[in-house]
């Protein structure tokens, strides 16, 4: 097997101090009323109320644009604070916006919507929304409802105002 078969065949996972570093750097950029275009096209930062600390928290989020608004993915805990339907504030596109966000546990929805994403932005950025998936093909069903076995995907309407 040569060079380039064995990195066809890699599983696409998002290095955790990457996802730190990320964490850390990112909120800034996209909050410079310049360098936020390098970023927002595929990146927002979501800022919620912990539902028992009631201190606020903002962290970044790869999006998709849906009917109602934008979607996200988390796997991450912090996402049961928006659980039964929360306010939110995101930094979209160089601009703040006021939405409610919903989460969806169910499996067959999660996966739906992931599938959708993969279509829209490839396979390669599976782990832009925390999906471990072979970079080489598309995952098959089965495949897919695992990889998203811990994930949800969080609906955010935006306000119109």
């Amino acid at each position: 097997m040569n060079h380039i078969e064995q990195l066809a065949g890699q599983v696409v996972r998002p290095s955790p101090r990457a996802h730190d570093i990320a964490n850390l750097l990112i909120p800034a950029l996209l909050r410079t009323p310049v360098l936020h275009r390098l970023l927002s096209r595929e990146l927002m930062l979501i800022t919620f109320t912990g539902r028992k600390s009631g201190r606020s928290f903002t962290t970044p989020v790869t999006f998709m644009p849906v009917d109602c608004g934008v979607a996200f993915f988390s796997n991450q805990r912090w996402w049961t604070n928006l659980r039964g339907g929360a306010p939110v504030m995101l930094r979209l596109s160089g601009r703040d916006v006021a939405g409610y966000a919903e989460p969806v546990e169910d499996r067959a929805t999660v996966a739906r919507e992931a599938r959708a994403y993969l279509e829209r932005r490839g396979i390669r950025n599976a782990g832009k929304i925390g999906l471990e998936l072979s970079a080489s093909r598309e995952p098959n069903d089965i495949e897919l409802e695992k990889a998203v076995r811990n994930h949800v995907v969080v609906y955010v309407t935006l306000d119109r105002a």
